[in-house]
């Protein structure tokens, strides 16, 4: 029996830590760290926030990496433009 409630920032999943006991109030399945006051699930015992991923990104978000990142693209067999590198024989 694995954990119901729903955990992560920027894809949420179920917690799946095992579970060895059910919410009294729901009958869904909780870990230790997800049961709420009164024996209850954080869900129904209203102390949990569920996760919000972010629904947009803007272009400058997407496209902005840092000189280490853009590096990783200048190893041999890698093209990165105005440095073709190996491929401009």
């Amino acid at each position: 029996m694995r954990c119901h409630v729903r955990i992560g920032r920027l894809v949420s999943h179920p917690c799946a830590r095992t579970s060895h006991e059910r919410c009294p109030r729901c009958n869904e399945p909780m870990c230790e760290r997800h049961r709420g006051a009164a024996g209850a699930c954080v869900v129904c015992a209203g102390t949990h926030t569920p996760p919000r991923a972010p629904t947009s990104l803007s272009l400058e978000e997407l496209m902005t990496f840092s000189e280490a990142e853009l590096a990783a693209f200048d190893a041999p067999g890698h093209a990165r433009a105005g440095k073709l590198g190996d491929l401009d024989s």
